[in-house]
């Protein structure tokens, strides 16, 4: 999946708040407290600030320092000074308030579009998860996610800023109304002027984003491919790409941080220089040493103060849009692609059919053309063919990883899709080409977060696929302890923890992407003969690269650019079918 940002774009401030919104699931509530928070907090500043400018007049023999316009102070100066001290304690008490509620907000979007995220990903259908590019997820979690805990908290300060501003502007209004007036209607050219920097700004985030996202492929890729960079010996290019990649995406970074950061500054200074300017004017025709006059004055400058820090928070607030945007893009694309549980319930698995089944992938290609083929109870099916052929789409269409685009999938006659989705995982499991591991101990990778299974049930599984007299030989036994990235066990112990894990729920189906391809001779010997004992207990379709592998087979399903070649007995189709001459010996194309 590619990143669909487009950097001539520029997401509207209230898109990005209705996203961060919607992200946060309790806005109104919060908004409400800002305003009250941030009514109180202005008053008590707009009044710390009156008395303030009284108290100063008075200390200097200003006999007029008490008529501030509809005010009139008839209390000593040091009382003046005394209740102005305590109203800005008062003002700084409720900005604690407010500094502690933003954190929340900022923190609670975070931790939703976090929860949203995982939730929406590994909910989706598979064919919607297959799709999504590398690092796709630690991008929306990581990156996207905090993005827009920055937009949520830039988005706080600039409603604070904004209802302290409102509070300052209300109380300038009643000391001295047309001074006010005039003061800040003179500020709205200075907005007007910096709109193009403010939507350069914009454009320079969505570019950004676009870089970020192929930064946090090429990380995902190298990662998967250390060991691959180690053994060719080509670390120091993929190095130099991934130079080139960062060295792209900080360009494109500074670029809109240059902007953003240039128009907050440009705003203080503008304002500021036309505030002078208008001040100057002013005092040609009003006597400025009015104390309503010098208090409208105090406020309005104190107003700046928080416009410039509103201004600064806003365009961080531009510069998150884009990636806030874009993650409720993937947000929808995921949630949209739910996978619906349900349906009938179903305690064991026979006989499976395809029944003239297509499929064909989202990109339009066709992977399975009108196949019809019938697995009967615990037999073992073969599946062979080149590369290209649908063998794995034919495992993922058993899994119900995928859906068939056209024809049915059989069980006893039923089609599958009325069947309760949970138990078919419980009935249906895979042993992969490549078992992953869990940052956990030997027994919760074979439990593998699925409830209802003892340690009684772990050994049993254990045993059956011959892992058993292994971890016997472990200090910690199934308590040891394994890393991620398969510490701790050989190839064949993975592959045999990975049959337990098939095991341990019982199932009716085991598909086997083949287990052999990755083992040598010796671990090989030891997994046929798992695999033999199970012959019978269990249906078993295998995923074949080895004809090594045949040998376990009773039927064979050949493929080949989609369509059934041969399907019998393998003793028929091995010794009838073309395909099966032409290959080397002992071996089968990969996939």
């Amino acid at each position: 999946m590619s990143i669909d940002t487009d950097p001539t774009t520029k997401p509207p401030p209230g898109q990005v708040v209705r996203i961060l919104a919607d992200l946060h699931g309790h806005a109104r509530r919060v908004i409400a407290s800002f305003i009250g928070a941030g009514a109180v907090a202005g008053s008590f500043e707009a009044l710390a600030l009156v008395l303030f400018t009284a108290g100063a007049l008075r200390a200097t023999g200003n006999d007029a320092a008490t008529d501030l316009g509809p005010l009139d102070l008839e209390i000593s100066t040091s009382a003046t000074l005394l209740a102005a001290a305590v109203a800005i304690l008062c003002a700084g008490g409720l900005h604690a308030v407010q500094a502690r509620m933003a954190a929340d907000a900022s923190l609670r979007v975070l931790e939703q579009a976090r929860r949203r995220v995982s939730r929406a990903f590994l909910r989706a259908d598979w064919s919607t998860q297959a799709e999504q590019r590398d690092g796709a997820l630690y991008d929306s979690m990581f990156h996207l996610s905090q993005h827009a805990s920055m937009a949520a908290s830039f988005g706080s300060s600039v409603f604070n800023g904004l209802v302290i501003m409102l509070a300052l502007l209300v109380a300038a209004i009643v000391i001295s109304p047309v001074f006010t007036g005039v003061l800040i209607v003179s500020v709205i050219p200075i907005v007007v002027l910096l709109r193009p920097i403010s939507g350069q700004a914009r454009r320079r985030a969505s570019e950004n984003i676009a870089q970020t996202g192929h930064l946090s492929e090429d990380v995902a890729s190298t990662d998967a491919l250390a060991f691959e960079l180690r053994a060719f010996g080509v670390t120091d290019r993929q190095l130099e790409q991934l130079d080139d990649v960062n060295h792209s995406t900080v360009h494109s970074m500074r670029r809109a941080r240059f902007a953003s950061r240039l128009a907050a500054y440009w705003f203080k200074d503008l304002a500021l220089l036309m505030f002078i300017v208008v001040v100057g004017v002013i005092n040609l025709i009003w006597d400025l040493s009015q104390p309503s006059a010098a208090a409208a004055i105090l406020l309005v400058i104190r107003m700046l103060g928080y416009a410039q820090q509103g201004y600064n928070a806003y365009q961080n607030v531009v510069e998150a849009g884009p990636a806030v945007v874009e993650l409720d893009r993937r947000l929808d694309e995921l949630e949209s692609a739910v996978d619906e549980h349900g349906g009938d319930p179903v305690s064991t698995i026979g006989s499976i059919e395809f029944d003239h089944v297509s499929y064909r992938y989202p990109n339009g290609r066709l992977a399975l053309d009108d196949i019809s083929f019938r697995i009967e109870p615990d037999r073992v099916l073969g599946v062979v063919g080149r590369s290209g052929a649908g063998k794995s789409t034919v495992a993922e269409l058993l899994l119900r990883m995928r859906q068939p685009s056209a024809g049915r999938l059989l069980v006893d006659g039923v089609d599958a899709n009325v069947l309760s989705i949970d138990d078919w995982h419980r009935l249906v499991t895979i042993v992969p080409q490549d078992p992953r591991i869990r940052r956990a101990s030997i027994a919760d990778n074979i439990v593998f977060l699925r409830d209802g299974f003892s340690r009684d049930d772990v050994e049993r599984a254990s045993r059956a696929s011959h892992l058993h007299a292994d971890i016997a030989q472990f200090e910690h036994g199934y308590d040891t302890e394994l890393g991620s990235r398969n510490r701790g066990l050989s190839g064949g112990q993975r592959q045999r923890l990975a049959i337990a894990r098939a095991l341990i729920s019982e199932p009716s189906l085991l598909v086997l992407d083949e287990p052999t391809s990755a083992l040598d001779r010796h671990s090989e010997r030891g997994l046929q003969q798992t695999l033999g004992e199970l012959r019978g207990r269990v249906t078993m379709v295998v995923i074949a690269h080895r004809l090594s592998t045949l040998d376990l087979c009773d039927d064979l399903l050949v493929l080949d650019e989609g369509r059934v070649v041969a399907f019998g007995p393998r003793s028929e189709i091995v010794d009838t079918v073309d395909f099966f001459a032409s290959l080397p010996a002992n071996e089968l194309d990969d996939r």
